[in-house]
């Protein structure tokens, strides 16, 4: 097994996540990219394209970047740094689905007159809020949007922030929702946009009366992801759902990790080029997908777990696909809805499984509680230990997961 860490060339600032925005209804409107650097140079990344990474550098300047595994059809929020801003490369990212984030420091003539061009070209603006200088006052004013983070005070102290915005043509986006009260006192105070942890998640505290635990797919799709199944079982399980079988053949048409297309003639022929692997693991994502209308990226996220988890346990000498499995499983409440312990109620699966997923016991269980660790420092936690490999780790799950449900959703639409 070789190791996803070996034989590739040193990485720039990878895209490890994506973080919804919703405007008030919780309607996502776009995603906010959110990238990191690993301190150590010798960091590589793998040459295997089905272990794909975004990088910064690739994701500006490319001019064969496609934005559908990133951001789906909505906007792209992108923090962009002054020497790109002031560069002579003209940034690749379509104009009128690209916020930049601008930095507010050191603000010049120079980087004034660059926001400029980028604003003229179609860009829309975004900065944070800062205590302004007659400097950085110009920049704000070329700005569309200002970003304010709901923890930077008291929540009075916020509101007067938001209220020195109030007669401007800018929307007020909030940052830092992690919270259901914060979410919802972000809304009630007049912030246009939102984002954070409880956008992103947006779990349910309440039982299954709020939100239908949806048994018996559930069941069927935990079939599919831990049993040995034979191909005969496998066509018989999607013969009963044509839908499953239109995805299925333009999953296995476009190759793995968005490779080039094949000409797939059968059922049996598609099932075949999947692998018994990625078969299992696509049905059951697909049955559960279906059932996560949640105004939030519950499904890249559950994604990235148990991806992450199955790369993290190939280092490690452990079973990769009964990590994945048990990482997936130990998201299933975000992306449905319920609560964790109603899922482990209702969810039977063999006690190893259980004991890692819900419990988090032995090896496996202690890999979900790290990559739960790199979930929290995305959104501002103390850096780990293990910093360079699970940052690389989740770049290359982020790339995957973006890819698969972009995959999923466009084999789904007519």
């Amino acid at each position: 097994m070789i190791d996803p860490l070996d034989e590739a060339p040193v990485l720039d600032a990878v895209v490890v996540a994506r973080v919804p925005v919703v405007d008030g209804t919780s309607r996502v409107i776009g995603f906010e990219l959110v990238n990191r650097t690993t301190r150590d140079p010798l960091t590589e990344a793998p040459a295997d394209p089905g272990q794909a990474v975004v990088t910064v550098s690739s994701l500006l300047a490319s001019v064969d970047v496609d934005l559908a595994p990133v951001v789906g059809e909505g906007m792209l929020f992108c923090a962009v740094d002054r020497a790109v801003l002031v560069s002579e490369t003209r940034l690749s990212l379509p104009p009128r689905r690209t916020v930049l984030e601008v930095p507010t420091g050191d603000v010049d003539t120079e980087l004034l007159d660059a926001v400029r061009s980028h604003k003229r070209a179609g860009f829309m603006i975004m900065v944070e809020h800062t205590a302004w200088t007659e400097e950085s006052e110009a920049l704000l004013a070329l700005a569309d949007l200002v970003k304010i983070d709901l923890k930077s005070g008291e929540p009075a102290d916020v509101m007067d922030v938001a209220g020195e915005y109030a007669d401007a043509d800018l929307e007020r986006v909030a940052a830092g929702c992690d919270t259901e009260a914060e979410f919802a006192w972000a809304q009630a105070v007049g912030f246009d946009l939102f984002i954070g942890r409880a956008v992103r998640v947006h779990e349910t505290t309440s039982g299954s009366a709020s939100a239908p635990l949806p048994l018996s797919q559930v069941q069927l799709s935990v079939e599919l992801l831990s049993e040995d199944l034979d191909l005969d079982r496998i066509e018989d399980v999607l013969r009963g759902d044509p839908a499953l079988i239109v995805q299925l053949l333009n999953m296995a048409s476009s190759g793995a990790g968005g490779g080039l297309r094949r000409e797939v003639r059968s059922l049996r022929e598609a099932l075949v080029v999947m692998g018994t692997t990625r078969l299992r693991q696509w049905a059951a994502l697909v049955i559960l997908s279906r059932h996560c209308h949640r105004p939030s990226d519950a499904l890249v996220t559950a994604l990235v777990r148990g991806r992450m988890c199955e790369l993290l346990a190939r280092s490690r000498g452990v079973d990769a696909p009964f990590a994945f499995t048990a990482g997936l499983l130990s998201a299933l409440h975000i992306l449905l809805g319920v609560p964790s312990a109603e899922v482990e109620e209702q969810i039977k699966v063999g006690e190893e499984l259980t004991a890692a997923a819900f419990r988090r016991e032995g090896v496996v269980g202690e890999l979900i509680n790290r990559v739960e660790d790199h979930e929290h420092w995305l959104v501002g936690s103390q850096v780990p230990e293990d910093h360079d490999e699970v940052t690389l780790i989740g770049a290359m799950a982020f790339g995957w997961a973006a890819s698969y449900a972009e995959a999923m959703d466009s084999a789904g639409r007519p």
